[in-house]
């Protein structure tokens, strides 16, 4: 079995918009006293206004610091615009938001069941196929890679939390949702993790040539309070990411679950070495544990071949040759050092969101962290992140839809990156 992640799941049926519109066959729309809760993730949203044509006639943008529920009584299909739903309160009210992964009913609407079960195409590559429990929380995930395609059957079709699925009922597959790509075809995942490819001594901040990907990268070390739950919405929403844990945090009961996570689903997490106890290997100090002078090569050598051995035993995967040394604190000789214990891949990174600081000593909100985020990653960007970080879990949800969706921009692992360029 492998590791349990939770997300909340309702039924509903819903209609289109009006007869001068494209009109799928849906059962009526929700009664106005028994709306549909919705959830608005943290970030900017925009609200429309449509006249009877489908075009907009005003719109209204909103700032949510949190996650926030409103609700809808009402889902559409807009002519040549997409999916929205109707808000009756919240900032939104009276406004259509666009269906997305983080505007979306809370569960499963416009569910169609296929009698019978019909056939769907499975693209070469990876595929994602999620459990979830009898009250509609997601249980577990089943991931495999077909080298060419193939076929499967399905017998329903649902939106969850956003998202369309594919219910299959046989094959590898059988008794898990794979997330729909074009009409009767599962979608593969678009990032990977490994191989490591061996390199020449490297520090990494942007990858020059890798094309219109960024690493997402999260430290491990500290603050874990969120960390579980970071995890289990990257694989929700298929990001391939590289993880920084210190050995020290390895050993904790958070970092233990997040390297179970690891370890189950190897082909979307990945792992580095962030040193065993997190000290600053130029100068020395940074707890008790750490030297109280600048460290020796044999000292730096041991720091990350500790960390490695906790962190391997756990992950299932060696970190080698991928390192983060702790503050981002090097220089030539720790560099040497580093290397000699196999430690060629310095990842450092292009953008800071410096999401580890409270908002009470100046640290980012989520929107804040979504807005650095979008705004200043380019090809190529390496992204710093906390799985301890304060407003990181409510800002992901925002940042992995604006890169895909407005920035064009596939968030993925280290790997990935190096791979492309």
């Amino acid at each position: 079995m492998r590791t349990a992640i939770c997300t909340a799941l309702v039924i509903c049926l819903v209609a289109s918009l009006s007869g001068t519109l494209p009109a799928p066959a849906m059962a009526a729309p929700p009664a106005p006293d028994n709306p549909r809760r919705v959830v608005l993730e943290a970030g900017q949203h925009v609200g429309y206004r449509f006249n009877a044509s489908g075009a907009i006639v005003s719109q209204l943008s909103i700032t949510q610091r949190h996650p926030a529920n409103a609700h809808a009584t009402d889902r559409r299909r807009i002519s040549g615009r997409g999916t929205f739903l109707y808000l009756v309160d919240g900032k939104l009210a009276s406004y259509w938001v666009r269906e997305s992964i983080v505007a979306y009913v809370a569960g499963s609407v416009a569910s169609e069941a296929f009698e019978p079960a019909r056939s769907i195409s499975l693209p070469a590559g990876t595929i994602i196929g999620y459990r979830f429990t009898s009250g509609w929380k997601l249980r577990d995930a089943e991931i495999a890679s077909l080298s060419s395609p193939g076929t499967a059957h399905a017998d329903r079709l649902a939106v969850i939390n956003g998202v369309r699925y594919y219910h299959v009922v046989d094959g590898g597959w059988a008794g898990t949702w794979v997330p729909r790509g074009a009409s009767l075809a599962a979608r593969a995942l678009a990032c990977h993790t490994g191989p490591r490819a061996s390199a020449a001594r490297r520090v990494v901040r942007t990858v020059s040539g890798a094309g219109p990907e960024v690493a997402l990268t999260l430290d491990m070390g500290g603050r874990l309070d969120p960390a579980v739950s970071i995890m289990q919405l990257l694989l929700l929403h298929g990001v391939c990411t590289t993880i920084f844990p210190t050995g020290t945090a390895a050993q904790t009961d958070i970092g233990a679950d997040v390297l179970a996570m690891v370890a189950a689903y190897p082909e979307v997490f990945e792992v580095g070495n962030h040193t065993m106890n997190h000290c600053n290997l130029v100068t020395g100090k940074n707890g008790p544990a750490c030297p109280q002078s600048p460290p020796t090569a044999r000292r730096i050598r041991r720091e990350l071949t500790n960390a490695a051995a906790i962190i391997g035993a756990a992950a299932g995967q060696s970190p080698v040759p991928y390192w983060r040394p702790p503050f981002g604190a090097y220089n030539g000789f720790v560099l040497d050092a580093a290397a000699s214990a196999g430690y060629t891949t310095t990842a450092m990174w292009g953008v800071d969101t410096i999401d580890w600081m409270p908002v009470g000593d100046g640290g980012p909100r989520a929107p804040q962290i979504v807005a650095k985020v979008i705004g200043n990653a380019v090809n190529g960007s390496v992204v710093l992140m906390h799985l301890g970080g304060y407003n990181t879990r409510d800002a992901l949800p925002m940042m992995i839809h604006r890169l895909r969706a407005d920035r064009d921009l596939l968030p993925t692992s280290l790997s990935d990156l190096l791979d492309r360029r």
